[in-house]
């Protein structure tokens, strides 16, 4: 009696859908939950994480960045610095009157040190045309007054000869463009602007990155 009490037991448990459902439940409920736990827990802790990783890889590409502009800007320095002390000046151009072979916005860059005796024929030199203009032009002609100058894109040559009481030096070499940044420097604005950018580069180049 004892067994077939037993077995009914069983055959009644097993029968009985809602309570083997119930078994089940209340078995994966503990394990399902703690798992949704640990996901929602992974998934909230992987947001901050991946925050703090982009903020360090910003920082480290502007550290880098500004390194590399502050190192151009004093290196630009120090060249200009050693060419004046050589004798070699920089002059922006603002006009059109050597196009197409020195276009507006270009830097040239004057040697002093060249004798006036020496320019001959198809120089370009740098002089002062009254008290305050300074012009840069081709030599057309080699004169016993002084030198004939005409801008290779005007139509006629130069007023007055060039005389040694008024010429600069001889062009060495131009450059393309770097004058407008020059133009932007000399005024207020561009100055406040270049020393806001250097001090702010200069921070971030001196900032520690951060460890893990």
């Amino acid at each position: 009696m004892k067994e077939q009490e037993i077995c009914s037991g069983e055959s009644e448990e097993r029968g009985n859908p809602e309570k083997t459902a119930e078994i089940i439940d209340t078995a994966e409920a503990p394990e399902t939950s703690e798992t949704a736990d640990k996901i929602e827990a992974s998934e909230t802790a992987g947001q901050p994480m991946q925050t703090i990783s982009r903020s360090r890889y910003i920082l480290r590409k502007l550290s880098i960045f500004s390194t590399v502009i502050t190192s151009v800007i004093i290196l630009s320095a120090l060249i200009i610095l050693i060419l004046f002390i050589l004798g070699i000046n920089p002059y922006i151009v603002s006009t059109g009157s050597m196009e197409p072979n020195i276009h507006v916005g270009s830097i040239c860059f004057v040697n002093g040190n060249v004798a006036f005796d020496s320019i001959d024929k198809g120089d370009v030199i740098t002089f002062r045309a009254g008290d305050e203009t300074i012009v840069t032009h081709r030599v057309k002609e080699v004169t016993y007054e002084g030198l004939i100058t005409k801008g290779d894109a005007n139509n006629t040559q130069d007023i007055s000869p060039v005389t040694e009481k008024n010429y600069i030096g001889r062009v060495m070499i131009s450059i393309p463009k770097i004058g407008y940044i020059l133009f932007f420097l000399r005024r207020k604005t561009g100055r406040i602007l270049c020393i806001t950018a250097i001090l702010t580069l200069l921070l971030f180049s001196l900032m520690p990155e951060e460890t893990t």
